[in-house]
């Protein structure tokens, strides 16, 4: 009779019966999970992962009507903040005070008014007053504009920023954006230096969406700036 390995094996009824130490130690190892499943960070609030969809995916919608005093309002602005708004403004009062120095200074040599000084005087006129003539031809354009005091709607998204009203609609993407820049009275985005996207504060549906734009203008535009 031969006996095999009986001191180093089970019988097979001991082997189908669960042993007590296995069983604590299963029910260790579960516990274990459980402690660091609830240990586990939740991901942050409205960050995008994967394919799920967060807060900041939802779009802002800005809408607000295109009047004669939006667009001199947008114009004033543009003119007012941005490079090239501030550099006609230094040439247009430059040269204004340049002639009328010029003019008082014909005057008290020459003792002429009118040979001497009225045409530096009116050269300062015309520099001095060309808000006026912007704010005209501003208004003629606005006259000539299909989409005059229209209801006009921005849709911006991470990704894009689409626009339509009545009469047309465009689709662009943030990469053209060369400059974003926040003002009290809203936002000018420029796709070119001379050109501009106006959307005003009271367009936006609350203070959170102004400030979620902010933040997305500031991410994605090529520069930002913002005037207290």
């Amino acid at each position: 009779m031969r006996i095999i390995g009986l001191n180093s094996t089970r019988s097979h009824d001991e082997l189908k019966r669960p042993n007590k130490t296995d069983r604590t130690n299963e029910g260790e190892r579960g516990h274990s999970h459980l402690v660091f499943d609830r240990l586990r960070p939740a991901p942050p609030h409205g960050s995008s992962l994967g394919g799920i969809y967060t807060p900041m995916d939802e779009p802002i919608t800005v809408s607000f009507r295109w009047t004669a005093k939006e667009m001199l309002l947008a114009q004033q602005l543009h003119m007012r903040y941005s490079k090239q708004g501030r550099k006609l403004r230094r040439i247009f009062m430059g040269c204004g005070i340049l002639f009328v120095l010029l003019g008082i200074v014909g005057f008290v040599q020459q003792h002429n008014f009118f040979s001497s000084a009225l045409p530096f005087f009116l050269l300062a006129t015309v520099f001095l007053a060309m808000p006026l003539f912007i704010r005209r031809a501003v208004l003629k354009m606005y006259s000539q504009k299909p989409d005059r005091d229209m209801l006009v709607t921005y849709e911006i998204s991470p990704d894009r920023l689409a626009t339509r009203s009545d009469v047309a609609s465009s689709d662009m993407v943030w990469r053209i954006i060369l400059r974003a820049h926040r003002v009290p009275e809203g936002f000018l985005l420029y796709p070119t230096d001379r050109m501009f996207h106006w959307l005003p504060i009271h367009g936006f549906r609350d203070s959170a969406e102004v400030e979620r734009f902010a933040l997305l203008a500031k991410l994605k535009a090529q520069q930002y700036d913002h005037a207290n």
